[in-house]
């Protein structure tokens, strides 16, 4: 069984570091805090790496404190690299120089197109989140879940099933969930932390993100964007540009009526643009965003795409978009 074959690894060894892919969110951060307060447990020397800044709204997590940036990362050799929730090597962006410094690297994943790049691979792509992986896991290691790895877990769950509102949420999610609640953690609280704790920067952001709004193909395509010129003018030049909270923001655009795709452009560096693609019902939007380089899931994918400018990013991530909603509905493009 390849979960037992990871338990042997990790009993023989010592020095571990965890990582996931770039723009980091709840399935990210919760599943490699689980794992890293697993291992830190059995008194394991661990060390987590995130290629971009973690998430303001996840800070309440235990050893979110310790994720180190990979821009800054350890010349330290290690005897596993944990690579979680990422179907690809390079969607783990500057940390990939671990994968040099690691003499095995394992991959727990449940994304569909996740290319085998590990030496020791646990990929299911009926899980509702890599959480539920890193918790199998964590039982297979005999590691008790304490509330800390619970609220890392719930996290993890919680923010990848949208609420247990779509549809990769099964009956084993609602076993894990129920083992996770009956350890104490306040799951209430979870919930205010992630979805009710925006900052005043993070409200004023959105409201200029909200301004952009504009429909597209007959209504079924919503875009919104994020230029770095925007969060200067309703929040200042001195602001944490990078932990602006804008992971909901494109629920807002989706939710519009008759759309059935929303994309989120938020400009992250000079000439770089984070793309964020949400679906309805029909249109398979990780797709679009493997022919950029990204991936993730059909109704929810994240890619990085590198323009000109804004409106040469526009063009190119609308075209794309609208190909694809006319595919999927059988129409000739």
């Amino acid at each position: 069984m390849t979960i037992m074959k990871i338990v042997e690894e990790i009993d023989r060894a010592q020095n571990i570091a965890i990582t996931s892919h770039v723009m980091p969110d709840g399935d990210n951060i919760g599943s490699m805090l689980a794992l890293y307060n697993a291992l830190s447990g059995m008194g394991k020397h661990v060390q987590v790496f995130s290629s971009d800044n973690p998430p303001h709204v996840f800070s309440f997590l235990s050893g979110y404190e310790n994720i180190k940036n990979c821009t800054n990362q350890t010349k330290e050799n290690f005897d596993i690299l944990f690579v979680l929730d990422c179907g690809s090597i390079d969607r783990i962006g500057n940390c990939s120089k671990l994968t040099e410094r690691s003499d095995k690297i394992i991959n727990i994943d449940h994304h569909g197109t996740n290319s085998n790049f590990a030496d020791i691979s646990v990929i299911d792509t009926n899980a509702s989140a890599t959480g539920e992986l890193v918790y199998d896991l964590i039982k297979q290691m005999k590691v008790d879940i304490t509330k800390d790895i619970a609220y890392c877990l719930y996290t993890s769950i919680l923010t990848d099933t949208g609420g247990f509102r779509y549809s990769n949420t099964s009956p084993k999610t609602h076993f894990i969930i129920a083992e996770l609640i009956s350890s104490g953690i306040d799951f209430g609280m979870i919930y205010d932390k992630i979805y009710r704790n925006f900052r005043y920067q993070d409200i004023s952001a959105l409201g200029k993100a909200l301004s952009t709004i504009e429909l597209y193909h007959d209504g079924k395509i919503a875009y919104m964007e994020l230029l770095k010129n925007d969060i200067e003018d309703v929040v200042g030049y001195d602001c944490d540009h990078d932990n602006i909270n804008t992971s909901d923001f494109i629920d807002f655009a989706r939710d519009i009526e008759d759309v059935e795709v929303a994309v989120f452009v938020k400009e992250f560096a000079s000439n770089e643009y984070k793309i964020s693609l949400r679906s309805k019902s029909y249109v398979d939007v990780k797709l679009i965003c493997e022919k950029n380089g990204g991936g993730g899931h059909v109704r929810a994918a994240g890619c990085t795409i590198i323009g000109n400018s804004i409106e040469e990013v526009k063009g190119k991530i609308l075209k794309q978009i609208e190909a694809q909603v006319r595919c999927d509905k059988g129409d000739s493009i």
